[in-house]
């Protein structure tokens, strides 16, 4: 288990604290295969999402791209690009429109829209405090889908899915002690802040909803968390 924090400590404490979460506009400078450039002397975390703009004309424009952060130096920005679907329907046609020198860049999109994962209601509570500008979405609208598919360990993915569903741009996880700031599309951890840690936690995370039961009603412990921290520094690191 120490070694385990070690890592996380080692590895989370090379992050670029990033304390700026306005979306900020910028121009695509150059554009080689799924990479774009961007000149500017900003510092934006490794992990940060973007979408692409392309206006057509006065009054018409649309996002063509997403885009995350993989390099950030000599006064330069270099984003990888990938297709935008966040809002896929089946009844609208698909477009593939690249992106190009001069096409618009908006950098920490959706990032006012966010959600906690916390071990208990105090935790929670206090980073709703210490980040009191944002705009919060309730664990208990995610809760309510895991109950309602009978999963008791959120996954990534299903992480991602809610962010779409709830335009959701950043999650919030309390672990051990500090509360790790995540980017929904790149589930990069871009910064963290310390936290008292928490003495009780509840699994798989505060909500209001009494229980989380996974499939076969957890009868067996197979589906259920059993280490919180474990749990989720496992799901941001991979270790």
């Amino acid at each position: 288990m120490q070694r385990i924090f070690l890592f996380v400590s080692i590895f989370l404490g090379l992050l670029h604290a990033q304390s700026n979460f306005s979306q900020t506009e910028f121009t695509i400078d150059s554009v080689k295969g799924d990479l774009i450039t961007i000149n500017t002397n900003q510092n934006f975390a490794k992990g940060a999402s973007a979408v692409v703009l392309r206006k057509f004309d006065d009054q018409h424009e649309a996002i063509i791209a997403n885009a995350v952060v993989i390099e950030g130096k000599n006064s330069k920005l270099i984003l990888k690009l990938s297709p935008y679907n966040d809002l896929t329907q089946d009844v609208l046609p698909n477009y593939d429109i690249p992106p190009k020198a001069g096409d618009k860049v908006l950098l920490n999109h959706l990032y006012n829209r966010a959600m906690i994962i916390a071990p208990n209601q105090e935790s929670y509570l206090k980073v709703r405090r210490d980040y009191s500008n944002f705009d919060w979405v309730h664990p208990d609208l995610f809760a309510l889908k895991l109950v309602s598919s009978f999963h008791s360990k959120p996954t990534k993915e299903q992480f991602q899915e809610e962010c779409k569903d709830d335009t959701i741009g950043l999650i919030f996880f309390v672990i051990k002690d500090k509360t790790y700031i995540v980017d929904c599309k790149s589930f990069k951890a871009i910064s963290y802040s310390p936290i008292t840690p928490a003495t009780k936690k509840t699994k798989p995370f505060y909500s209001r909803l009494k229980e989380t039961r996974g499939k076969l009603g957890g009868l067996f412990g197979g589906d259920k968390i059993d280490d919180f921290d474990r749990y989720y520094t496992k799901l941001l690191t991979g270790k």
